[in-house]
């Protein structure tokens, strides 16, 4: 792995037969993005940096050897394309990405108006309430509440009763512990003066309106349809779904998938100053020794860790849309803002929770496969589904491991309430943790 970056890199620095032509200087807009962003060198099939600095990308290796440029962007215009990027929706950004073709940005004069009157949100100090007029977007992770949907959701804490525990069973679920912290945490911002917006306000209820039995009884064909129509799945996959696929495979292969895109859909359309997206975390390697009754033993391994856009694979550019989310992770402030604030969300997950960043030592093979270290611990580039689609700065935390010997005897003692959630004092200093992270985002930006 080691060599694969360091070639890499090398292909960036001097150029190679498969066309880039130079790494962008320091002084480019985009250079700090780039080193983030590629995880694997096939990802060079997709687009060239020509000596000029501009930038060209195209659907396929073939068409890169072809020079059938899908979208250039020159390098006199990369700041305004930026700008632009950042003020369209995504939507409106992979239009005009595909418009874009060879064609000059003032040659596209539907897009220059966003240029002229860009949305603003309004500077409003207040020295008793210094989050007012700040837009944050919170996602608590996953949806379900009772334990057997949990358990097809595959987001739960099943523990036997031992010396360890304390001759207790411990069974909590994820779900339930993220909207509980995103309820905690949406209470003090909204004592601070910010406008908050929950993705998923209720206990089991997924982005589309109703639980999963729900939908399954009464909206799946329709939603299996729909997305065949807006071409998101072919019909090959339409017919498996609705006609061969297990429970657990329409769950976990089509109703989150979906799920996802509609909770980033909804964040776009908040417009957020930032977005916290709330997960709690599970030792790899222990979760894989569950018994046949999905019952794991506590572990004595324990980390935070957090995720931003970036650490795209080879294979992660074949949709366009995903190419289009590349340009704009490559060309805005959004990754550099996203680091900047991830890395408070940590510290605070170290200094409030005792909780230590991820290390190589944890054995985690998606870190090492999937992810690139942003320089600071504990904070690592991932490309998820939200880390992508989500527009401007997010933080994705992963904030303890809840098969922790200590962490899992602590969330199963339900001592306080979220609303109509009774939770874990512990669901509580992690939504402190959070808030004083934001916080001091916001602090050292002044």
């Amino acid at each position: 792995m080691i060599f694969n970056r360091i070639f890499l890199i090398l292909i960036l620095l001097y150029g190679t037969a498969c066309q880039v032509k130079t790494q962008p200087s320091e002084a480019s807009p985009f250079a700090e993005n780039l080193k983030y962003l590629v995880k694997e060198e096939l990802l060079l099939n997709h687009f060239t940096i020509g000596t000029d600095g501009g930038i060209s990308f195209y659907a396929n290796a073939f068409d890169k050897e072809n020079e059938e440029v899908e979208c250039r962007i020159y390098p006199e215009e990369i700041r305004e394309v930026a700008r632009l990027l950042s003020v369209l929706s995504p939507d409106s950004a992979l239009i005009f990405y595909k418009e874009k073709k060879n064609q000059k940005l003032k040659d596209l004069p539907g897009f220059l108006k966003y240029l002229k009157n860009p949305p603003s949100s309004p500077v409003i100090v207040d020295s008793l309430k210094p989050l007012k007029g700040k837009r944050i977007a919170i996602d608590p992770g996953h949806i379900e509440a009772e334990m057997s949907m949990a358990e097809l959701e595959g987001k739960f804490i099943k523990i036997k009763a031992s010396n360890e525990t304390g001759l207790v069973p411990l069974a909590f679920n994820e779900a339930n512990l993220t909207l509980a912290t995103a309820r905690l945490l949406s209470e003090k911002l909204i004592q601070e003066g910010a406008e908050v917006f929950i993705t998923r306000p209720l206990p089991g209820i997924g982005m589309m309106g109703k639980t999963f039995e729900e939908w399954y009884n009464t909206d799946r064909i329709n939603t299996v349809m729909q997305e065949v129509k807006a071409g998101r799945i072919d019909s090959i996959f339409a017919y498996y779904i609705l006609n061969e696929a297990s429970r657990e495979e329409i769950y976990q292969r089509f109703y989150v998938p979906v799920d996802l895109r509609i909770r980033a859909e909804k964040i776009n359309d908040f417009r957020p100053d930032l977005t916290v997206i709330i997960h709690y975390n599970v030792h790899g390697p222990n979760w894989e020794q569950r018994d046949n009754e999905n019952y794991l033993r506590p572990t004595e391994k324990n980390y935070c860790m957090t995720f931003v856009p970036g650490s795209f694979k080879g294979n992660e550019l074949y949709k366009v849309e995903d190419r289009s989310a590349f340009l704009r992770l490559l060309l805005t402030p959004d990754l550099k803002e996203s680091i900047a604030f991830s890395e408070n969300v940590t510290q605070e997950f170290v200094q409030k929770l005792g909780v230590p960043p991820v290390m190589e030592r944890d054995s985690l093979g998606y870190l090492k496969n999937s992810c690139i270290l942003t320089g600071s611990p504990g904070v690592y580039a991932r490309n998820l589904n939200l880390t992508r689609n989500i527009k401007g700065v997010l933080c994705y935390g992963e904030s303890l491991c809840q098969d922790n010997i200590t962490e899992s005897a602590w969330l199963n003692q339900r001592l306080i309430k979220a609303g109509d959630i009774q939770t874990s004092s512990r669901a509580k200093m992690v939504a402190e943790a959070y808030f004083e992270g934001i916080r001091k985002y916001y602090k050292n930006k002044k």
